[in-house]
């Protein structure tokens, strides 16, 4: 979330002017249309409070059609419009658009993560199979200068060149 939020903190500013322009714009003329009847349009801090409330649900739309018969319904649907519908989908697709880049910055470090993973455990691998091969190697050839060993001084029989020092064979 936290990353979603920094990702998208420039345009989520530039949404929250255009925002606060368009508020103060429409308490402006919601002050001119109802500032005279409408106690809680009275002053441009209340007509910001009222628009607030009506972008939270909390409206009534009749002392609006009572102080400006048509005005008052046109200014409310604009205002629902601009404001709720257009603004808040314009938010959304702020914060989805960075998520998804989050999300997508948040699946190649994973894939990074993983692939290095995979390398280590293929070096891992490599150098277990090498070290085996050199341990066999080793092997071999203490058999084989211990078998060339007792050929050569000549005292073994069969089962001395056959058996290894160590008894295996």
């Amino acid at each position: 979330l936290w990353g979603v939020l920094t990702r998208s903190a420039q345009d989520l500013m530039y949404f929250s002017v255009m925002l606060l322009i368009l508020l103060l714009g429409f308490a402006m003329m919601s002050l001119q249309f109802f500032g005279t009847t409408i106690e809680g349009y009275s002053t441009i801090f209340e007509a910001v409070v009222e628009l607030l409330l009506v972008l939270l649900g909390q409206y009534d739309l009749e002392p609006m059609q009572q102080s400006q018969p048509f005005l008052g319904v046109i200014f409310f649907f604009i205002y629902i419009v601009l404001v709720f519908l257009i603004m808040m989908n314009i938010f959304l697709a702020i914060l989805g658009e960075a998520y998804s880049v989050v999300r997508e910055e948040a699946n190649e470090i994973k894939a990074a993560q993983i692939q290095t993973w995979l390398n280590d455990q293929e070096e891992d691998d490599l150098r277990n199979l090498c070290g085996r091969a050199i341990q066999v190697r080793t092997n071999i050839k203490h058999k084989q200068r211990e078998q060339g060993r007792l050929r050569t001084t000549g005292r073994g029989d069969s089962r001395q060149t056959r058996w290894g020092v160590d008894g295996s064979y």
